[in-house]
C-alpha cells in the first residue's frame, strides 16, 4: 500500500486510496482474516484452482474455506471471485 501511494502522481495524492486484498487459499486460516481486517485489508480474492493465470494455489474444494468465509462475513469483508 505504501509503495502504491508513494508512486502516485502529485495530482492524485490524497484523492486515491488503494484497497488491498488477500489471496484466499485452502490453507488460509480464519484468524488470518482477523489480522487482515485489522491491517486494513478490504476484501479477499478467490481464484478457482487452474481457472486463470496465477491460480495454481487457488481453491479446489470450497468446503475447505467455509470457516474462513465465515470469518470474512463477521468482518463484512467481500469475496471477490476471479
Amino acid at each position: 500500500r505504501d509503495r502504491i501511494l508513494a508512486a502516485l502522481p502529485s495530482d492524485l495524492a490524497g484523492s486515491f486510496e488503494p484497497m488491498m486484498t488477500l489471496y484466499l487459499t485452502e490453507q488460509t486460516p480464519p484468524d488470518e482474516i482477523d489480522s487482515a481486517a485489522a491491517a486494513g485489508i478490504r476484501a479477499v480474492k478467490l481464484y478457482p484452482a487452474g481457472a486463470t493465470t496465477n491460480s495454481a494455489s487457488g481453491v479446489k474444494d470450497i468446503e475447505k474455506v467455509i470457516p474462513t468465509l465465515r470469518a470474512m462475513a463477521k468482518h463484512g469483508m467481500p469475496l471477490l471471485i476471479h
